[in-house]
């Protein structure tokens, strides 16, 4: 038990470190561009339910209610 609470810094250090270089080589993997370009348009593509909502706030405001 003393040896982990001795090492337990370095263990740590060594534990978020490996999540870090886990989380880079995920990110710039060569194979995910294509996916991560498909997610970059995922804000400008149209959603029925949002168009629906807008067009019934212009109804209103332009009917005066």
């Amino acid at each position: 038990m003393e040896w982990i609470a001795k090492h337990s810094p370095v263990i740590g250090l060594l534990i978020f470190f490996s999540v870090f270089v886990w989380v880079l080589v995920h990110t710039y993997w060569p194979g995910k561009k294509k996916e991560y370009d498909a997610h970059a348009f995922i804000p400008l593509e149209d959603d029925a339910g949002v168009d629906a909502v807008i067009t019934d706030r212009n109804k209103k405001a332009q009917h005066g209610g």
